[in-house]
């Protein structure tokens, strides 16, 4: 089976608009049978163990040192770059290349989440569209005064919504316990803005099915399975066709109330509450990780814990004004930060967790004349707090059907060095290169990562690959006289700013998935 396979160059999707794009974007491209033929090679073993070769015998095999320092040479006076990173490798012998292909969730799966995560709380079924009856009320209120207030196509399209939400209500039993929940997958709404879209198997259920439209539902559990898989008949729908269900759980505490500004930071040290957590947390954070490992130890499942991460919500000032209490997005007040855990999980290949994207969702380019279907990658996390798990979701679920090789031979760790060297300057000074108004640019890499990594074939959504991939983390900074803007998003955790092929070397666009 012979396949085109190509890598191309990455360039960030976090980056923003004022931004320009290189001139002229590399791409290298590379036969798929050629790179796992490589990969399948006798694998290197030349360097002198470390002295802790025991516990990560990769940095042996591939000369990687424990802390690299480089000085990059800047293209361009307005371009500063810098590394020094920590290099992290799995604890594993090897790095697997395993081939894996999109699923949706389980009746069986469905129903063990939903056990395990419920407590023994009671949960009821909302209606298809995923409202309650309070969010009804309130939108049919709404839709009443534009059928009055319009006219002509717009007066169609509200009454239209009008009738749809109208009977959703209408089918809410009068007694709570028929709407009790199991957990079963049931036929859902895809939108209610355009209720004729179509439908998809999932469940949605909450704790109080009752509750006022700006109250907590309580616990909340729901499954979308592929719900963008089908064809639609409403010609209005302006997106592709898109691959990725999803799962999430939450336990309704409201942990993210109010605005607040957000730090991510990747914890080292698990046996230790970090200082700045201290007024909020007083588990480790290897107490949360072994909390998430045992939640879902007994559940049909093979995933493994990846990392955890102190997520810090410092919360901005707030004032009252005419009865309505507004925040200021721009001053912090005297409020301490509420601190929680992440523990990020992966599709354990090989004993090594499949790595989170973050900084792309999906394989998803457009042409001329259709949208390509898209492929989201998987995520799964969980948020954890002193008083147990506050959230999980998991998206774009996906299944290994067959270890390519178990042992994949990589390139040593100078060379994928000297390919970061070369790179960063073109693909960093591409963008200050196209933009007059750049006062300043600063790239710092401060982790070097050896993980598993997703890729597709161009236009294939049937099967990817799982490869080893080195990733460059930190941070670009762009200053602007009216603005500064970050590579590192203020709601999520952080991304790449650079992927390499472990195996072949090539750069790997996130975005695209090749």
């Amino acid at each position: 089976m012979k396949r085109t396979f190509v890598i191309a160059l990455a360039i960030l999707f976090l980056l923003t608009a004022c931004q320009a794009t290189p001139d002229a974007p590399i791409v290298v491209q590379k036969d798929m049978e050629q790179m796992i033929e490589k990969a399948q090679k006798t694998p290197i073993n030349t360097e002198t163990m470390p002295d802790d070769g025991e516990r990560y015998p990769l940095l042996s095999r591939l000369g990687a040192p424990e802390r690299y320092t480089a000085d990059i040479t800047p293209v361009g006076e307005r371009l500063t770059m810098d590394i020094d990173a920590m290099v992290r490798v799995p604890e594993a012998e090897a790095m697997p290349i395993a081939q894996v292909r999109p699923i949706q969730f389980t009746q069986e799966v469905v129903s063990a989440f939903f056990d395990r995560f419920r407590g023994g709380v009671t949960l009821y079924d909302t209606t298809p569209s995923g409202f309650n009856k309070a969010w009804l009320e309130k939108n049919i209120l709404r839709c009443m005064s534009r059928v009055n207030e319009s006219t002509g196509r717009e007066r169609e399209k509200a009454q239209k919504m009008l009738d749809f939400l109208e009977a959703e209500l209408a089918a809410i039993p009068d007694d709570p316990a028929k709407m009790i929940s199991d957990g079963t997958l049931r036929e859902m709404i895809i939108s209610t803005n355009k209720p004729d879209i179509g439908r998809y198997m999932g469940v949605s259920a909450v704790e109080k099915p009752f509750a006022a439209s700006d109250e907590s539902y309580g616990r909340s559990f729901s499954v979308r399975n592929d719900p963008l898989r089908m064809a639609y008949d409403d010609e209005s729908v302006d997106w592709g066709e898109e691959i990725g269900a999803s799962l999430s759980y939450n336990r309704g505490s409201r942990i993210n109330d109010g605005g607040a500004k957000e730090i991510y930071t990747l914890l080292l040290d698990e046996s230790v509450v970090p200082e700045q957590a201290k007024d909020s947390l007083t588990i480790t954070p290897s107490e949360a990780r072994a909390l998430v490992e045992s939640t879902i130890s007994a559940l049909p499942v093979s995933l493994k814990t990846d990392s955890v991460f102190l997520l810090e919500r410092h919360y901005y000032l707030t004032e009252t004004v005419n009865g309505e209490t507004q925040t200021i997005y721009d001053v912090l007040s005297d409020e301490p930060p509420r601190c929680i855990y992440i523990v990020t999980l992966g599709q354990s290949v090989g004993g090594i967790p499949c790595r989170n994207v973050l900084e792309a969702n999906a394989n998803n380019f457009k042409t001329e004349t259709s949208l390509t279907p898209s492929w989201f990658y998987e995520r799964i996390k969980c948020v954890v707090s002193d008083e147990g798990i506050e959230s999980f979701s998991w998206r774009a679920p996906m299944e290994i059907t067959e270890i390519i090789t178990e042992n994949a031979n990589l390139l040593p760790f100078s060379e994928i060095a000297s390919i970061a060297m070369r790179m960063l300057p073109v693909i960093y000074g591409g963008y200050v290169h196209g933009d007059d108004d750049l006062l300043r640019a600063t790239l710092s890499i401060d982790r070097i990562q050896l993980e598993l990594q997703r890729v597709t074939e161009e236009n294939a959504i049937e099967y990817g690959l799982v490869i080893p991939v080195w990733n460059f983390y930190g941070e670009y900074v762009s200053e602007y006289e009216w603005a500064t803007f970050s590579s590192t998003p203020p709601y999520d955790l952080p991304g790449a700013l650079l992927t390499i092929n472990a195996v072949d070397g090539s750069v790997i666009d996130p975005q695209k998935g090749y």
